[in-house]
């Protein structure tokens, strides 16, 4: 319980960082004295059901069923690891157990700090090593907390490497191994604060340990300072990021009506491109947040076509291609998508293929046929499980969900990651971007198949879009998908190993409506956002509705911000990054490499306990 609270001061919004190093240590001695096995797995898991209620009860906005059973399988992973880590770290040495080997030794006896002595564990010698402790300790719980991270849908939440940002140098090694190395010497540390806390702070018995870390450590700070002080970055575009501050109620409407949403964009927008131009500046891109339009596709135009909605539509469309060509300014809206209508048996239109979507516009007016869908849906907020394959288990959890009604959207595909790409740099105009000489056609602006261009043209042998000047390019994970580190960097990965492939983008743009929520959210998914540049190396520019919207650099610097719940825009020139990083081209391969380590020592552990149970039967 009291690491749970000590975990939960390092994270943000309280960002006490030090914390982090001396959270887990009441768990780890725990681990150690703890007087059975199945004591020590239910206080463990009782430990993080607390700490994941203490970090993300803002779940309880969308859904409180929902929330407190996200508390009580998320906490599960604290009992896993900590059993795990028991298999390999017990306090004293190896005897025969009552209880089918699942009784520690009397925790009151001392011993010294070593993981099983060699004569126990014949086929294992690495484990007998004090040295190796914090490394295979810390591997264990990165392990789990990959797993945690991965299975099924995900949640990519309170890692324990987020905790770190205000000390960047440090996080700097997550262009390497992602946020899960930064995960990796946290623990370590943690690990020996607790082999001296259990020596007494007696130096002279720890120095391997304390030489191994310390020298980790040395390692991940001069890292940092390198990568850091290497960093050579070159002016990219202008992006402007709009903050709407509408609240969201828990069944998903919102705090003013789809008019009033476009109203208020346009509206606010048009007043900031004028002030930017009146200073002589010039705006490349503007950015909306996460669902702020309703579906403006084509097929969702003409399956409403003569109703009131469907003039609404057609109306907030051509508002939306105006403000583009007006201001030269391409325009990415986050908003619904409808893939077609049906009249149902009442003779209501009802739209279905409902997906997340983000719109592009370019500056001549025109909206791209390319769109992004969002791929990893929120389970429950934005799909409810096992629709198709068990419908009684997903009437069960119908029950969860913050909707009362059906609503299940579809995941945009795996192979569709979509990069947007900016009109060339013109370098005879005193604008940095090309200007179309000549407006549109009404047909133009008021349609969305016939006069828009059709970006495979343009498509390089790595899978990037190009114009043909070659403008710069941008990605849009939608929401919590920038807590998905190895969708993220998919996103910028090279298609193809080429020597001379580069990233398939520049920058992230992440729009977000975090209306559902309140502090400590809004401060969290900000932290998050951080490594995803970090990992890639890419400047973030964040469009949130509630906050909060900011500017990242590509070493995790937040340069620009917008306080949460007000009403706003921020407009920076983006730093762009050319480095394609070791974490962009491998991924999770070092919290992979963790997690088999982690199965390994797991397997070893389980076969080891059943060879003990079997002996205690024959010995009785």
């Amino acid at each position: 319980m009291l690491s749970a609270v000590l975990l939960t001061l390092a994270f943000a919004p309280i960002s006490q960082f030090y914390v982090a190093g001396i959270g887990l240590v009441p768990l780890l001695l725990f681990v150690r004295r703890a007087t059975t096995i199945r004591r020590l797995f239910l206080w463990a898991w009782a430990g993080g059901t607390v700490f994941f209620g203490l970090n993300i009860w803002w779940l309880g906005f969308v859904t409180i069923p929902g929330t407190l059973g996200s508390f009580v399988y998320m906490g599960f992973y604290w009992g896993l690891a900590a059993v795990i880590v028991r298999t390999v770290w017990r306090d004293g040495k190896d005897g025969k157990d009552e209880d089918g080997g699942l009784r520690i030794e009397d925790s009151k006896k001392r011993a010294p700090a070593i993981l099983y002595p060699p004569s126990s564990i014949p086929a294992s010698p690495i484990l007998a090593s004090s040295i190796l402790s914090p490394f295979l300790i810390a591997a264990i719980w990165t392990g789990c907390e990959w797993i945690r991270g991965n299975l099924g849908s995900g949640w990519p939440w309170s890692f324990l490497g987020y905790t770190q940002t205000p000390v960047l140098a440090m996080c700097q090694v997550a262009d390497i191994v992602g946020v899960h190395g930064v995960t990796f010497w946290v623990v370590a540390v943690n690990v020996l604060v607790t082999l001296l806390v259990i020596e007494r702070f007696r130096v002279r018995a720890l120095l391997g340990p304390i030489v191994s870390v310390a020298a980790m450590l040395v390692v991940v700070l001069a890292y940092g300072i390198v990568r850091m002080a290497q960093t050579r970055t070159t002016p990219g575009p202008r992006v402007m990021v709009v903050q709407s501050n509408v609240p969201q109620s828990n069944t998903g409407r919102k705090g003013a009506t789809e008019g009033q949403l476009v109203d208020f964009h346009v509206k606010t927008t048009q007043r900031a491109l004028d002030a930017e131009h009146d200073a002589g500046r010039q705006v490349d891109l503007v950015a909306w947040s996460e669902t702020m339009m309703p579906e403006i596709n084509r097929a969702a135009r003409e399956g409403f076509r003569g109703s009131d909605h469907g003039i609404f539509l057609q109306q907030t469309y051509d508002r939306l291609a105006s403000l583009a060509f007006d201001s030269r300014t391409a325009l990415l809206a986050g908003g619904t998508y409808a893939g077609r209508v049906i009249v149902n048996n009442e003779g209501y239109l009802i739209p279905l293929e409902r997906r997340n979507a983000a719109y592009f516009f370019e500056p001549t007016g025109v909206m791209s046929d390319l769109r992004y869908d969002k791929v990893h849906l929120v389970p429950f907020g934005e799909y409810v499980p096992f629709k198709e394959t068990i419908p009684p288990l997903y009437r069960f959890f119908m029950w969860f969900s913050p909707y009362d009604y059906d609503y299940n959207l579809v995941p945009g595909g795996d192979d569709q990651l979509t990069v947007f790409t900016l009109p060339a740099p013109d370098k005879n105009s005193s604008r940095p971007y090309l200007i179309p000489a000549t407006q549109p056609t009404a047909s133009a602006k008021t349609t969305n198949s016939s006069e828009h261009k059709n970006r495979d043209e343009h498509k390089n042998r790595d899978g990037s879009y190009f114009s043909s000047g070659g403008g710069a390019r941008f990605v849009v994970p939608i929401c919590f998908e920038d807590a998905d580190p190895r969708l993220v960097a998919r996103m910028f990965r090279p298609v193809g190993a080429g020597v001379g492939a580069g990233k398939r983008a520049d920058f992230i743009v992440n729009i977000t409506n975090d209306g559902w929520f309140s502090q400590p959210q809004l401060s969290q998914h900000l932290q998050i956002a951080r490594f995803r540049s970090i990992e890639n190396r890419v400047p973030t520019a964040r469009s949130v509705n509630t906050g909060i919207s900011a500017f990242i650099d590509s070493v995790g610097r937040v340069y620009q911000r917008l306080p949460a719940h007000v009403e706003g825009t921020l407009v920076s020139t983006l730093p762009l990054d050319p480095r394609l990083t070791i974490y962009t081209r491998i991924g999770d391969a070092f919290a992979i490499a963790c997690t088999a380590i982690t199965a390994i020592v797991a397997g070893w552990g389980f076969v080891r306990a059943r060879r003990r149970r079997r002996a205690a039967t024959t010995s009785q």
